[in-house]
């Protein structure tokens, strides 16, 4: 029945394949066209879903692991929780279009509590000041 399926999803990829193992690939594949500077900002989600689920197999992921994965972030910066998720979705789409899985269990995840950051761009006379000094 696993050959039949296997076989019958037309995947290249063993369905039996772990969450780590298929970040890995995704990592591998996927990202090797963004800019080095940008890539550190990847990896920090793409561990934070290996160290909480990176045991399951693909196949067995639920919308319920992810949500309580992403729930842990709580508190947190709206920034850090929404790239968070977004890297989420974009592994399991990247699995679904693989066949490696159906469904996206990442689609409707929603976003824990978060915090607005206090962050602005600097004024003018802002900029000018500490470059004079």
């Amino acid at each position: 029945d696993a050959y039949k399926n296997h076989t019958e999803s037309g995947s290249k990829y063993n369905r039996n394949i772990s969450v780590t193992d298929w970040v890995n690939e995704f990592e591998n594949t996927y990202l090797q066209g963004i800019n080095k500077a940008y890539l550190k900002h990847y990896h920090v989600p793409l561990n934070k879903l290996k160290n909480d689920l990176g045991y399951k197999r693909m196949v067995d992921v639920t919308e319920v692991d992810l949500q309580r994965s992403i729930n842990k972030l709580d508190g947190m910066s709206y920034s850090t929780v929404d790239k968070y998720r977004q890297m989420v979705k974009r592994v399991f789409d990247r699995a679904r279009k693989n066949r490696i899985i159906q469904d996206n269990p990442a689609a409707d995840i929603e976003l824990p509590d978060y915090t607005r950051g206090t962050h602005r761009a600097l004024e003018t006379w802002e900029i000018e000041l500490i470059l004079n000094h």
